[in-house]
């Protein structure tokens, strides 16, 4: 069974004239509707941000689909944190986005950076919208820019600075 969760503000929502729809799917069943219900809600937030419209919809996954995911798709053998697929014509137009979060790997990863996976898998989100609005981090100082993007979008939705936090153990 898989907990969803959809947020909006209502007002044009999916249409490209308000905010967007977000909803998010646990295919795990190990998330639970606070999870899910948070990560939507906060997504949500995100999107006004950033001033997205249209939907997104995230589906958090484990390693094993998320291996098979990232091989099918991307080539690469093993799991990832996040697989972003922007189904809009030619990347323009309201949002047609669909994410798909590793929670096995946000899991691993909030550990060694502190924090609960709640954030970890927002991060994510976050990375696979901002690749839709041009963003890319196939450079050292690319990334740097993106991640301080998602940062600067988690920081204004009150959840924080999220990537670039000390590790446990070191620095960011």
């Amino acid at each position: 069974m898989t907990d969803s969760g959809c947020t909006c503000c209502g007002g044009g929502c999916g249409s490209g004239q308000g905010p967007a729809v977000v909803d998010v799917v646990d295919s795990t069943g190990r998330c639970g509707p606070e999870l899910v219900g948070w990560l939507g809600s906060r997504m949500g937030e995100a999107c006004r941000e950033l001033g997205v419209s249209g939907e997104v919809r995230i589906r958090v996954v484990a390693d094993a689909v998320m291996s098979d995911l990232h091989a099918t798709h991307s080539g690469v053998p093993g799991t990832t944190d996040v697989l972003t697929f922007d189904l809009r014509d030619l990347g323009v137009g309201p949002m047609d986005l669909d994410l798909v979060v590793c929670l096995d790997e946000a899991e691993r990863q909030s550990g060694q950076r502190g924090h609960e996976p709640a954030k970890e898998l927002l991060l994510y989100a976050v990375h696979g919208l901002l690749h839709c609005l041009g963003h890319d981090d196939h450079s050292e100082e690319a990334a740097l820019r993106m991640h301080r993007a998602e940062d600067a979008v988690l920081s204004a939705i009150g959840v924080g600075v999220v990537y670039a936090r000390p590790v446990a153990g070191g620095e960011a």
